[in-house]
C-alpha cells in the first residue's frame, strides 16, 4: 500500500486497477484468481478504461499481497491442473479502513520516533 493524499477511501491507499478487485471480493463470497482476472478485463472493456488492464500474474500477485497483509484469506480447492486458491475478504469494509489507518500511523511513528513523543493530535 502507498498513501495517495489526493485520493479518498480505497483510492487513498490502492492503485485504481486494484479497487474493483477489492470491491468485487467484498460483494462476492469466493473468487479465484482466474475469476478476478476475467472480472478486471471485463470491467476494463465495459468502462473503456485501458488503465484497468493488467496481466493475470499481476492479479495473482496482488491477491497474494492482500493475503500477506491479512486483508484477504484463501482456501485451497482441488481442480483441473492441481490445487487452486479461492479468495475471500477477511475484513469488513470498516475493518479494512481501520487496518489501513493503523498501518500508516505505525509506519509514521516508526519513521519519526522523536516527533511522536511530543505530537499533539488535533481534536475534532
Amino acid at each position: 500500500m502507498q498513501l495517495n493524499t489526493a485520493g479518498k477511501g480505497l483510492a487513498a491507499v490502492f492503485k485504481p486497477w486494484k479497487i474493483p478487485i477489492i470491491k468485487e471480493l467484498q460483494s462476492r463470497p469466493n473468487m479465484n484468481s482466474g475469476q478476478a482476472y476475467k472480472f478486471l478485463q471485463q470491467r476494463s472493456r465495459d468502462l473503456e478504461d485501458p488503465e484497468l488492464k493488467r496481466s493475470r500474474a499481476s492479479v495473482i500477485f496482488f491477491l497474494n499481497d492482500l493475503v500477506d497483509e491479512g486483508i484477504v484469506e484463501y482456501t485451497e480447492k482441488s481442480g483441473k491442473g492441481g490445487y487452486h486458491r479461492v479468495y475471500k475478504m477477511a475484513l469488513t469494509p470498516e475493518q479494512l479502513a481501520h487496518k489501513c489507518i493503523a498501518m500508516f500511523v505505525a509506519k509514521l511513528l516508526e519513521a519519526f520516533p522523536e516527533g511522536s513523543k511530543t505530537f499533539m493530535w488535533p481534536r475534532p
